[in-house]
């Protein structure tokens, strides 16, 4: 029938046909007609095929329902384009794409097939999914942010990383459900910026504020790119935006600084940003080049004029081409002095400018460099390499070449090898391999000075003393990194000085691009071992402070109790006079609380509220008094080295005291065996230049150096940290509270300590100008007394035993328990002629007025009041100020009967 329906002609075209080209009866699935393409694509003859059906060589339509269906589609649709997979005479199977035609021609139903082979489509579509995978996971990973924004046929993000959580606080999600999110954050006065941006196409690197989710605010520096149609029309924007805050603070501070022009020994400058007149020179300028300042400043044209004439088209052109932008810059020209000389300065530029962007002055600072530009010349002549910044850089530079390690990780790679970290964890031995391949050619002058070397030969043959098992695992990240192709590496590791010093370091290397430069690599090297220790401090500052609110509150409580147990037995003892036998026992049970209102001591000085009550005592005596007393008994002896001219220093002699015998415990603990204490004191001063986290000004230290076992590495972060210890027996609060107290003392603690070497201490203490004051022997005896005694607290076992003290001592006593019905009492009492003499009030009533408030109530009735606040524990500043308050005593809890009349009775005899 075919034969006779469609001419020969048409037929030889359709035979000959790149394409595979089928008619199919729709109600059998059989072929009717295959051309040499179909045939050819599946490996069968015509004959064949034309006894096969449809579902035969098709893997998704495999039965005769799914075909029935499949021709139901077709019919209602007429025509339709899928996608399936057919099997060849082989039996492998391979993507096609059919475009499939249902017709009906002499009443009878055809389906027409033309088929394509889409196999390299499909591969070329995973690769496409594999290559856009990748981006992502980079994107997705990358620190900063990377978006595409479209601005046509609607705005709104296609794509931001999630980078953006990090920085801003909100999530991808926010932004593409907000399309002006990405304005909203913008800082409002820098919006003008990103409306130059579209209106000018001027797409170049631009520095934003943003406001966070939280309300802080963010420096960013973006860079864009703008994407456009094929008519030219911009239709979205790609682009980084970087978080730049922290170097924005920097870059502000020195700024800042700059502006203190007059301090400065070298030449600063500001001038007008259109004329390049000078408006304002320091005397430097008057000093080097020979015109006075007000010439400098009368002459709008001196400086140009001063310009050496080879020099002075370039520095022009360099000065204008940064004003478009606003950028500063760092030009080397030459001037000629007033005297004809000539010298050459280094000019640092900035440009200042109003809110609007606008620019008012340029700024600067000018070295002279005259002596350096001969060193380079000179160097030049010599050497082809980088050499003077090499040498004059303050970074620890190793010049090494890696091309032997390259070449061997380029041969793995071509082995076939494609997970290049789980080779170099199977096989560990290529990294020992890979360190012996490494030559260093050069190293810089810091870094002979940053390991403590006498010179660069020393320092090569002493390697295997500087690296670390950390320094191994660095150099083996960073194999890793040159194996991925990574074009930046930096890693934190431990080095060693040459005197044993732990040296906490960060590795930085700009991996090169090319095969060559791996023989002139730069491997620089930062000491961070100070920050390292500020963040220590910073972190453990954070353990104590959290400690300090639990410990404050059970001292409190505990204290508390304890003075009605100190109360009861120091009246005890008074009544038991004459029975030895029970006053021995109660003098033990005195003791133990004294050592228990010691402990609680400790805990108090982790909180808040363990505030030092400062006097100016001289430090010497009690260092050298309590470092005997600490080591009496002990096989241990100490050597002192203290000054007579040490200066006196304001301090909590308690707490103080408290540190030397904590630090010197730990010496003798040391040194089971015996050996010598080394007890140190120095007057020193801080300035600026010190790396110490101190403030400027005279600071008294003090050196504690023990012969013992020193102390692990592992270890030594971890030794001020709050119930850390390492001994069987302690309770890791030593430490601890040494470390709480020297900070609330606005001091400093550092130690230095390897394992067999012992252990050093320095505890740095602010010096005092005030003159030392002499301590008055402690009264044994209760004072006893007379006068009316209000007594406010919350407990009534602290009321009842101050009030058996009281009593026993010769006062009237009235008990209250608030704030609110003390007022109302002592009121009363004024009004009837039969006044308090004293009240004494605890400082703090939970859920009521405590003694702060009702003070300053009582004030309002009598000025000339006189009252005690008592306390256990309190973060209010009234503990170590309570005069300022209106208070004119403070009795700490725990209190026997002894503490208690002592101070009620100074109180009672002032005026």
């Amino acid at each position: 029938m075919l034969e006779n329906d469609h001419p020969r002609l048409i037929r030889n075209l359709i035979n000959q046909s790149n394409d595979a080209i089928s008619i199919v009866d729709p109600e059998t699935s059989l072929f009717i007609y295959v051309n040499n393409k179909w045939c050819s694509n599946l490996g069968y003859s015509s004959p064949e095929l034309l006894k096969m059906r449809v579902i035969d060589i098709d893997t998704i339509l495999t039965d005769s329902f799914s075909w029935k269906e499949h021709v139901k589609d077709l019919r209602k649709a007429g025509s339709m384009i899928i996608e399936s997979e057919h099997r060849r005479k082989d039996g492998t199977v391979f993507p096609v794409e059919i475009n499939l035609k249902f017709t009906i021609l002499n009443r009878k139903s055809f389906i027409i097939g033309i088929v394509r082979d889409i196999t390299e489509r499909k591969k070329a579509e995973l690769l496409l999914r594999a290559s856009e995978e990748r981006f992502r996971r980079l994107a997705e990973n990358a620190q900063d942010i990377i978006y595409r924004y479209r601005l046509y046929p609607e705005r709104g993000f296609e794509y931001i990383s999630p980078a953006v959580t990090a920085i801003t606080g909100y999530t991808p999600e926010e932004h593409y459900a907000d399309p002006d999110l990405g304005l909203k954050i913008v800082y409002p006065d820098d919006l003008i910026v990103l409306k130059w941006i579209l209106e000018d196409r001027s797409f170049r690197p631009v520095v934003l504020r943003w406001i966070s989710k939280n309300g802080t605010i963010i420096w960013t520096e973006q860079r864009n790119i703008p994407v456009y149609d094929d008519d030219g029309k911009l239709i979205a924007i790609e682009g980084i935006a970087r978080d730049i805050t922290e170097r924005k603070v920097s870059e502000d501070a020195l700024l800042e600084s700059e502006k203190n022009f007059r301090n400065l020994s070298e030449m600063v400058y500001r001038a007008d940003p259109e004329t390049y007149a000078t408006i304002y020179c320091n005397k430097a300028h008057e000093r080097l080049f020979g015109y006075p300042v007000e010439e400098w400043i009368k002459n709008p044209k001196l400086w140009e004029d001063a310009i050496y004439p080879e020099d002075k088209e370039r520095v022009l052109s360099v000065l204008e081409e940064a004003k478009k932008n606003l950028k500063g810059g760092v030009i080397e020209y030459r001037i000629i002095k007033k005297d004809k000389a000539i010298l050459w300065i280094e000019d640092h530029f900035s440009w200042e400018v109003d809110r609007h962007g606008t620019p008012v002055s340029l700024n600067g600072v000018a070295y002279n460099i005259t002596n350096r530009k001969k060193v380079e010349e000179d160097l030049k002549k010599s050497e082809k390499r980088f050499k003077a910044i090499f040498n004059t850089t303050s970074v620890s530079i190793f010049e090494e070449d890696f091309s032997e390690v390259k070449k061997a990780i380029d041969d793995i790679k071509a082995s076939g090898i494609k997970d290049f970290r789980k080779y170099i964890d199977e096989n560990p031995d290529f990294v020992s391999k890979a360190l012996q391949m490494v030559k260093i050619l050069d190293v810089n002058d810091a870094a002979i000075k940053l390991y403590g070397a006498r010179d660069k030969t020393e320092l090569l043959e002493s390697l295997d003393m500087i690296f670390t098992p950390e320094s191994y695992q660095a150099f083996k990240e960073g194999l890793i990194a040159i194996a991925e192709g990574k074009i930046y590496y930096e890693a934190e590791a431990f080095n060693k000085r040459l005197d044993g010093k732990l040296l906490d370091i960060l590795i930085t290397i700009a991996i090169p691009s090319e095969q060559s430069e791996f023989k002139n690599m730069i491997i620089s090297i930062f000491d961070i071992t100070d920050r390292k220790k500020m963040e220590q401090d910073l972190i453990r500052m954070q353990k104590i402070e959290s400690l300090g609110i639990l410990s404050g509150g059970i001292a409190h409580d505990f204290n508390n109790v304890m003075t009605g147990v100190l109360g009861n037995i120091s009246l005890a003892k008074i009544w038991a006079e004459s029975d030895e036998k029970v006053k021995e026992i109660l003098i033990d049970a005195e003791n133990a609380c004294f050592r228990a209102k010691e402990l609680t001591q400790q805990l108090i000085t982790f909180a808040k509220g363990g505030s030092p009550i400062k006097e100016t005592i001289p430090i010497k005596g009690l260092i050298k008094d309590l470092t005997i007393f600490t080591l009496s008994g002990s096989n241990v002896k100490a050597k002192f080295d203290i000054p007579y001219d040490i200066w006196p220093v304001e301090v909590d002699g308690g707490q103080i005291s408290q540190v030397i015998n904590n630090l010197v415990l730990n010496a003798d603990q040391a040194m089971p065996e015996g050996g010598i204490i080394e007890v140190k004191c120095e007057n020193v001063e801080i300035n600026k230049e010190d790396i110490l986290p101190l403030k400027t000004g005279r600071y008294i230290r003090i050196t504690i150096k023990d012969q013992g076992c020193g102390i692990a590495r592992e270890h030594i972060d971890k030794i001020f940290d709050p119930y850390f210890t390492t001994k069987q027996k302690g309770s890791g609060l030593g430490l601890s509270t040494v470390y709480s107290i020297i900070k609330r003392h606005d001091g400093y603690i550092s130690v230095e300590s390897e394992i067999g070497l012992g252990s050093t201490f320095y505890v740095y203490l602010p010096a005092s100008e005030k003159e030392t004051c002499e301590k008055k022997e402690e009264e044994k005896n209760p004072i006893y007394g007379k006068g009316r005694i209000l007594l406010m607290d919350d407990e009534e076992i602290v009321r009842n035993a101050a009030n058996k003290m009281l009593t026993n001592l010769g006062y009237e006593v009235e008990l209250i328990e608030d704030g609110v019905k003390a007022v109302e009492l002592y009121k009363a009492a004024k009004d009837s002629g039969r006044p308090f003499d004293i009240v004494i009030m605890d400082l703090t009533i939970p859920g009521g007025m405590g003694g702060k408030e009702v003070i300053m109530k009582l004030l309002e009735i009598d000025p000339y009041i006189k009252a005690i606040v008592s306390s256990g524990y309190s973060i209010d500043p009234v503990v170590s100020e309570y005069e300022k308050f209106g208070f004119k005593g403070f009795l700490t809890k725990p209190f026997n009967i002894v503490e208690i009349g002592k101070v009620v009775n100074k109180v009672l005899k002032e005026e």
